[in-house]
């Protein structure tokens, strides 16, 4: 057996391996190393938790975290979510962050009854977070009724818009560096 051509092609193989083009170790060391904000978010949206930065903090609309009308009872998926959310900011990175927990309602029914059911699931949210070790000292929990709708309650013929309606039942959680 000739194993010139083999031998050839090994050797021909290897040169092109050594005098092909290096990638630059300057550009590497050139980027930016990510903000502790960045690094969160990036932990967040890897856990299923998309988060955006904003001038409030870090926001994290909890999609998964919905409510049925006139409940403020957690669903056991939405229980998962705030578990996985928990051990997130409890590590050792994040765990002096502090977190504000906004409650949200559709515009069925009467204002009042909306503030004091958003204030409701902002507290379940918090109480959640709290049983999975997030300390109390870092929350803070505020009801806002029907004020802050990121869908519409109705659609264009004014009959109710029921998606828009389960979009506007939420928590939003505001994670910011301690004051």
């Amino acid at each position: 057996m000739n194993l010139r051509p083999i031998v050839f092609l090994f050797a021909f193989a290897l040169s092109a391996c050594q005098s092909a083009p290096q990638e630059d170790q300057s550009s590497e060391a050139a980027k930016p190393a990510l903000t502790s904000d960045e690094l969160l978010q990036n932990q967040l949206t890897s856990a299923r938790l998309p988060a955006t930065l904003n001038e409030r903090g870090l926001v994290v609309e909890l999609a998964g975290v919905s409510f049925a009308p006139n409940s403020s009872s957690l669903t056991p998926a939405a229980r998962s979510l705030l578990q996985k959310l928990a051990s997130i900011v409890n590590n050792g990175e994040f765990d002096t962050r502090v977190l504000t927990i906004e409650g949200h309602t559709d515009s069925v029914g009467r204002e009042s009854y909306n503030l004091k059911l958003s204030t409701e699931r902002a507290e379940v949210v918090g109480s959640e977070l709290v049983f999975n070790q997030v300390r109390a000292d870092r929350i803070t929990t505020i009801g806002y009724g029907e004020s802050r709708p990121i869908a519409s309650n109705t659609k264009p013929d004014g009959s109710a818009d029921p998606e828009g309606q389960a979009r506007n039942r939420r928590v939003d959680i505001v994670i910011q560096a301690a004051p």
